[in-house]
């Protein structure tokens, strides 16, 4: 297997990639829709976009892996950053490169690889949108526009993207790998965060709660696996319904917290209620080998609550969250 290569530009490439503030945030609904069109484009299981940090490929956006990170030395996508245009690999078992590469002889099994480096304006290569297949195959020239028109729609989304509600390392330890949301520390930190700015613009802020109430049983009835899907679907389902600025955390087992700056009370009411019809109304994929994802809604706003330090502040919305008042 031969390593991915270092870029000679890896110290202005990271620099850039960091001043981004996007690795190790949550998913969000921006990317994930290019990924979920580029594996219907192109009938492939599996589309990720992936930045490559010093260490490791790290994944903004993923349909059908569930790794969220890979070691950078035997990605794919370590190599494709070394390319200016489509990187193409039609078959890694017959690839010297890569037949031995343990993503091919092991889980995700790749066979198909395809990856068109996604750049900053003056040129350095932050990661890729790729595609990977289980099976060979060929990819035209058409294909390969197609791609380079998705990584394109990549890069101007990245460049749209605002400072990150928090720090690096906070962002490290505050993000749950299983539903790609903000975990009970991230969602701390994230309201004490978003109270501060909220304070400063004279601004509202509100949290609704959503607590899958038929968790236990699914995990009795199908085990455990089927429970975790259970638990991405949700997640996945919440956040197609924010809005640019608003943030989805699992904050304990079988619960969500959706912190929304900027709204009333009374908007978060009104997105409670939608969450209850949505999942009232809800077909489950086949996937979730579970015919209802069963759910109960809450909201609460800082209206009204006794000022004090942004932890207190928000320690009293989530108190009033989970009293459901």
């Amino acid at each position: 297997m031969k390593d991915a290569p270092t870029p000679a530009d890896e110290a202005l490439r990271i620099r850039n990639l960091r001043e981004l503030d996007v690795l190790y945030s949550p998913a969000e609904e921006r990317f994930d829709r290019i990924t979920r069109l580029a594996c219907r484009l192109f009938n492939v299981p599996i589309a990720l976009v992936s930045l490559v940090a010093e260490d490791c490929q790290w994944f903004k956006s993923r349909q059908g892996l569930d790794a969220d990170q890979t070691e950078r030395r035997v990605s794919f996508c370590g190599h494709a950053i070394m390319a200016s245009d489509v990187f193409l690999v039609p078959d890694a078992t017959l690839h010297p490169d890569f037949s031995d590469n343990p993503l091919v002889t092991g889980d995700p099994f790749v066979r198909f690889y395809a990856g068109m480096p996604v750049s900053t304006p003056d040129g350095h290569n932050l990661g890729t949108l790729c595609l990977i297949d289980h099976m060979p195959r060929t990819f035209s020239e058409k294909e390969k526009q197609t791609l380079r028109d998705l990584a394109h729609w990549v890069e101007n989304e990245l460049r749209a993207s605002g400072s990150a509600p928090l720090d690096e390392a906070e962002r490290r330890a505050g993000l749950d790998p299983l539903t790609q949301s903000w975990n009970g520390l991230g969602m701390e930190r994230l309201i004490r965060d978003e109270l501060a700015r909220a304070s400063q613009r004279g601004s509202d802020l509100s949290v609704v709660g959503i607590v899958v109430t038929n968790y236990g049983e699914i995990g009795k009835e199908w085990g455990s696996i089927a429970g975790d899907r259970v638990l991405q679907e949700t997640a996945l389902i919440l956040r197609q319904m924010l809005r640019p600025g608003e943030s989805i955390c699992r904050a304990s087992t079988a619960e969500f917290v959706l912190v929304l700056p900027g709204s009333s009370d009374l908007a978060a009411a009104r997105l409670a209620e939608k969450v209850s019809l949505k999942f009232a109304s809800l077909h489950p994929s086949p996937e979730s080998r579970v015919s209802t994802i069963a759910v109960t809604t809450s909201h609460a706003g800082v209206a009204g609550l006794e000022t004090g330090s942004d932890g207190a502040v928000g320690a009293g919305l989530l108190a009033r969250l989970h009293a459901g008042t």
